[in-house]
């Protein structure tokens, strides 16, 4: 199934909403280390990578500090980019970082050209099982994927609390059912951790609350921006409540059998 149709109008208000945060979504400098730790990479060098619906950067600049590697960073906003290219030339980053204004489900990127691909909160836009089976071509025999997806962690959630996810991602399973897709998509899961209670609060929810009366001051005539701002205060309140039963869950794998 695929997710509601977005028009025009709420994607330029969504964008504005988020074009100044450190993030777009949940996730935490220090979750995004820890999955680069799974990928042990070691002191591979000359690396090719691309992060996936990278946004503003937040993971990109993390990954070119740690890798000695080309970062091809995708996103199909080009404000985003332009961000993150200025965040990008702040900490000197440029020669490392490489910001293409494409559609992550089809980046035109070269048939086995990619050591590493990366998604932190973005691979939902395309649908997990569309990601992983799309993105596994582009993959170097052995290549690896690292991409937090969100879940279940228990297999009866709060009815009130399942349709709400249901209605935005019809996707969405237990932890256990991601797992089975990565393995039928040819994968070898090696690692898979839950994202921190940080990683949603102090990096993504109250961030973008302390930014929410500025934003609807400038959208003060738009029915939609309201709508935009108490559908973000619902699935915050929701995560307050119910964050035992679903996260990010952040998966590592490496690609093993082609890609039929």
């Amino acid at each position: 199934m695929s997710q509601p149709a977005i028009t025009r109008e709420e994607m330029a208000l969504i964008i504005d909403l988020h074009i100044d945060g450190e993030r777009q979504g949940p996730g935490s400098n220090t979750d995004t280390i820890r999955a680069l730790d799974c990928c042990d990479l070691g002191d591979r060098t000359g690396l090719t990578v691309a992060d996936m619906g990278c946004g503003t950067g937040a993971s990109t600049r993390v990954l070119a500090k740690k890798l000695d590697a080309q970062i091809i960073a995708i996103d199909f906003a080009r404000p985003f980019l332009l961000k993150l290219q200025s965040r990008v030339r702040e900490q000197a980053l440029q020669d490392r970082v490489f910001p293409v204004c494409a559609d992550m489900a089809k980046p035109s990127l070269p048939l086995q050209s990619l050591d590493l691909i990366w998604a932190e909160g973005a691979i939902y836009n395309i649908g997990f099982s569309a990601g992983i089976r799309a993105w596994k071509p582009l993959l170097k025999p052995r290549g690896l994927i690292a991409i937090s997806e969100i879940g279940w962690l228990t297999n009866n959630p709060p009815q009130s609390l399942r349709k709400y996810w249901e209605d935005a991602y019809p996707e969405i399973t237990t932890v256990s059912g991601s797992l089975e897709k990565l393995k039928a998509a040819g994968y070898r899961v090696l690692e898979h951790f839950t994202l921190s209670s940080a990683a949603w609060l102090d990096h993504y929810y109250q961030p973008m609350m302390a930014r929410s009366e500025q934003y609807l001051g400038r959208h003060a005539a738009s029915p939609t921006a309201q709508a935009i701002m108490a559908q973000e205060r619902k699935e915050m309140a929701l995560y307050e409540k119910y964050h035992d039963h679903f996260s990010y869950q952040f998966y590592v794998a490496e690609s093993t059998h082609p890609t039929r």
